[in-house]
């Protein structure tokens, strides 16, 4: 499957294969884009998600600059005392992190974000000297310096809210002044360099995949009227029978092109509004298939009216002594984690982690491999979580918690790592059974 490999594979800048990377560094101290914004202009350029998302900055936890970093799935390092010293750590390694793979053989694109420090000049031609890696400059700046622009492969600008809530004026699509006709844009309004690759392009060939897939889970699921609520659940399952590396609907959604500020029901009328419609919003809206009509030269009929038949009446038959019929019992099932001893829970946590932890797995990847783990066990309707807390976890515990209180010698990842996006690895040396 083509967009398995694609997802999980690399993949650079517009035009570039899947065996490429793509990577994302943030100057969080030079006035950089909003960091949801910049993702979500990345993946829709890229046409993937960056493998390695790193800001630098003099953080603040308590700041709302840095926990929107976090939210947007950031590893934020803390630069060093000092003027410059984010912007030198982040040269220094988006340097040495292309280096290395290029010397491993490996070619694709790096976006670098920040407003408009001249100093990263010298990352730019540095990297530009890398044979098959190209540097995107991505800014907050509608008018960013030329040198650094004469310098990237690509300029992205993408445009907060300007002062008062109002949208910021578009830049026109040759030179650098504002002349007659300039028009307002939208909030996170993303644009290139004049003369340069635009984003609005056809779909890929992966999105078209991934549209396909969309297609077969919605045939597969609405069968009948069915809550939104419903039907998401439903499809994280169908994408983890489809071994879908980021099982959520959320991660098709985006593959499939759209924003990942779009809702279920924006991304179902959307891409498939032959296949479903909607009534109501919300969790609480109804899906329903929608039906097909019997064509006639490019026309469609109306139904006939109904029209009442009687009823027949039944056939008289003998009647029957009323015996009694043993009731038939109910299907084994497993019994309930809450039921089961707490050492019972854990080793069932224990060997979940064992089939699914076989090689490289993302922690989101990790939970919808539970989830489906559990169904096959006998639990059809418990939520991972829920799985977690009947363990002994507290709620508050993230799944890298839970692992390292109930199976740190089965599994391992990256020290200081954080979020959805660790990856997990076996322990070579974990206990069989």
């Amino acid at each position: 499957m083509r967009l398995f490999d694609w997802f999980r594979g690399r993949k650079g800048g517009g035009g570039l294969k899947p065996a490429q990377a793509c990577l994302l560094f943030v100057d969080g101290e030079n006035g950089p884009p909003d960091p949801l914004l910049l993702v979500e202009a990345v993946e829709r350029h890229a046409g993937m998600h960056p493998e390695v998302k790193i800001a630098y900055g003099k953080w603040n936890l308590l700041a709302k600059n840095t926990q929107k970093f976090g939210e947007a799935g950031f590893e934020r390092v803390l630069a060093d005392k000092g003027s410059n010293n984010a912007d030198l750590m982040l040269s220094l390694k988006a340097l040495r992190e292309v280096q290395d793979r290029s010397q491993q053989g490996q070619t694709g694109a790096i976006y670098i974000a920040f407003k408009d420090d001249k100093g990263f000049a010298h990352l730019f031609n540095h990297v530009r000297s890398l044979a098959g890696w190209r540097v995107i400059f991505v800014t907050s700046s509608t008018d960013p310096p030329r040198s650094l622009a004469n310098l990237a492969d690509e300029v992205l600008v993408i445009e907060a809210d300007a002062p008062g809530g109002r949208p910021p004026a578009r830049r026109p699509a040759a030179g650098r002044g504002r002349g007659r006709g300039g028009g307002r844009q939208r909030r996170g309004a993303v644009q290139t360099r004049p003369g340069r690759k635009t984003l609005a392009v056809p779909a890929t060939l992966q999105q078209e995949e991934a549209r396909n897939l969309l297609r077969r889970g919605v045939r597969s699921i609405v069968t009948g009227s069915r809550t939104l609520n419903s039907f998401t659940g439903q499809l994280g399952k169908f994408l983890v029978r489809e071994n879908f590396p980021d099982p959520k609907p959320k991660a098709l959604y985006v593959a499939c092109g759209a924003p990942k500020s779009w809702t279920t029901l924006k991304v179902l009328d959307h891409f498939v509004p032959e296949l479903v419609t909607s009534e109501g919003s919300g969790s609480s809206a109804i899906l329903r298939p929608v039906s097909p009509s019997p064509k006639q030269g490019g026309a469609t009929t109306a139904p006939a009216p109904a029209v009442p038949t009687p009823a027949k009446p039944a056939p008289a038959t003998a009647p029957t002594s009323a015996v009694p019929t043993p009731a038939k019992p109910a299907p084994a099932t497993a019994p309930p984690p809450a039921a089961l001893p707490e050492g019972d829970r854990v080793q069932l946590l224990r060997k979940a982690v064992r089939q699914i932890v076989t090689g490289p797995v993302k922690v989101a990847a990790f939970n919808g491999h539970m989830l489906a783990f559990l169904a096959s066990a006998g639990y059809p309707d418990l939520k991972t979580r829920a799985f977690y807390v009947a363990c002994g976890a507290s709620k508050r515990w993230t799944t890298l918690k839970v692992l390292e209180k109930f199976a740190s010698d089965l599994v391992e990842w990256d020290e200081g790592a954080q979020g959805n996006e660790v990856m997990l690895r076996p322990v070579e040396s974990a206990p069989a059974g």
